[in-house]
């Protein structure tokens, strides 16, 4: 992450700054802007959304950042505010992206808090798991870059372009390791993989979106559900409690693969989930 280090007289060298909420968005927002910028993430990897508020050291980044990407899922996006000349510079990135509702029911009493635009309310937060969710992303932040600073035009097209072109590639990639498992079923810890899923044909099963304990009568029905469906992978993060998770996975014969899906290493994770899928799920 982009530490942010300020002495009392301005420095004239420094480098323009974004926010953005999340690291994916650092790690395509960076495709995007190189070097030009610094970029700090205001809500750290590992931290609830749902209870996360701004630390005082990101507040003041935030108040010196020309701009500020946002997702419109998560609470604390709602007391986001930049004042003087970039008050007005709080950009939703997700807009255009096909929405999935249902996988978070249970925390509605949390979404009246979610950015006030109703088409996120409800809906699943993980869409940077979709690589066409990314590449969406990613002209939208583009498209904000360049009415930031119309001269960046030229040079941010061409990085979109670039990555794009990568893009396609991890696609490509992903697309033949999958078919032969489509259709197949995986389980996961809480329900981040649910556009990962949409776009490969594969039925993620969810055992919950918190790391509540789980009473012994849906241990077994999600030992069930889980053997009927021939599950031979168990993706698991590693901020939750692990012992229910070695349970299950006991209970089921499957593989506990551990995974953070809200990393900055976009690709790695990517590659992680896809080549276990890939290799046990014949």
């Amino acid at each position: 992450m982009a530490v942010f280090a300020h002495s009392c007289s301005e420095d004239k060298t420094a480098k323009p700054s974004l926010a953005v909420s999340i690291e994916p968005q650092r790690y395509i927002l960076e495709n995007l802007t190189g070097d030009d910028y610094d970029i700090v993430t205001l809500m750290p990897n590992g931290a609830n959304p749902e209870t996360y508020e701004i630390s005082v050291a990101n507040r003041a980044a935030l108040e010196k950042a020309t701009a500020c990407f946002t997702t419109g899922f998560f609470p604390f996006e709602n007391t986001l505010a930049l004042t003087g000349e970039n008050h007005n510079k709080v950009m939703l990135t997700t807009h255009g992206i096909d929405l999935i509702y249902g996988t978070h029911n249970h925390e509605d009493k949390h979404n009246e808090f979610l950015h006030a635009d109703d088409a996120h309310r409800n809906a699943d937060p993980h869409v940077w798991t979709s690589i066409g969710n990314v590449r969406i992303i990613a002209r939208n932040m583009a498209a904000d870059l360049v009415a930031i600073n119309p001269s960046d035009s030229a040079v941010v097209e061409q990085r979109l372009a670039a990555f794009e072109h990568r893009l396609d590639s991890i696609g490509n990639a992903v697309e033949s390791a999958l078919t032969p498992v489509r259709g197949k079923s995986f389980l996961v810890w809480h329900p981040s993989l649910t556009y990962f899923a949409r776009d490969y044909g594969l039925n993620q099963i969810a055992v919950g979106a918190h790391a509540k304990e789980l009473s012994p009568k849906a241990m077994r029905d999600i030992i069930d559900h889980a053997r009927e469906d021939s599950v031979r992978v168990f993706f698991f993060q590693e901020e939750f409690d692990s012992r229910q998770a070695e349970a299950l996975n006991s209970g089921i014969g499957s593989e506990i693969v551990k995974i953070n899906p809200s990393s900055y290493d976009w690709e790695g994770q990517l590659n992680v989930i896809v080549n276990a899928l890939a290799a046990r799920q014949q």
